[in-house]
């Protein structure tokens, strides 16, 4: 399970930006793993020195791909927001279906099927670290 908890002992560097209508916050940070720059976290949230997070990471190790973390001293879930894949699920599986009768290439078809790969894994990612980092909380992991 890619679960890391980590205390910042410093946080440096830190931006909050949008991308395509995602909320994120890039930063850098000191702790007892060693100096990671580059974290991106989805969402604007506060990130301070003292903080302690159990974060879930799409990589072993790798701070720019943090699904999601819960924060100890006030038991907030940030995650990434589902909402922008089912929405681009559920346009291209509609183009598919209307566009069935009309593509007369099967390659065009089986294409647009494969665009349904990607929100359907990241939507499992999103699911995946949910369970894990409440289950988590359950647990009381604490650094």
């Amino acid at each position: 399970m890619p679960l890391v908890t980590v205390r910042f002992t410093r946080v440096f560097d830190k931006l909050a930006g949008n991308h395509r209508g995602s909320k994120y916050t890039v930063f850098s940070f000191d702790s007892d793993i060693g100096t990671r720059y580059g974290a991106s976290v989805p969402a604007h949230t506060a990130i301070e020195a003292g903080m302690c997070v159990t974060a879930y990471l799409e990589k072993d190790d790798c701070w720019d791909s943090v699904v999601g973390w819960r924060n100890h001293s006030t038991g907030e879930l940030v995650i990434d927001d589902a909402a922008q894949y089912w929405v681009s699920l559920i346009v291209v599986a509609f183009m598919a279906v209307c566009l069935r009768a009309l593509i007369t290439h099967w390659i065009v078809l089986a294409m647009l099927m494969l665009l349904l790969l990607y929100p359907v894994a990241r939507l499992r990612r999103i699911r995946q670290a949910r369970r894990a980092l409440e289950a988590s909380s359950r647990t009381g992991v604490q650094a």
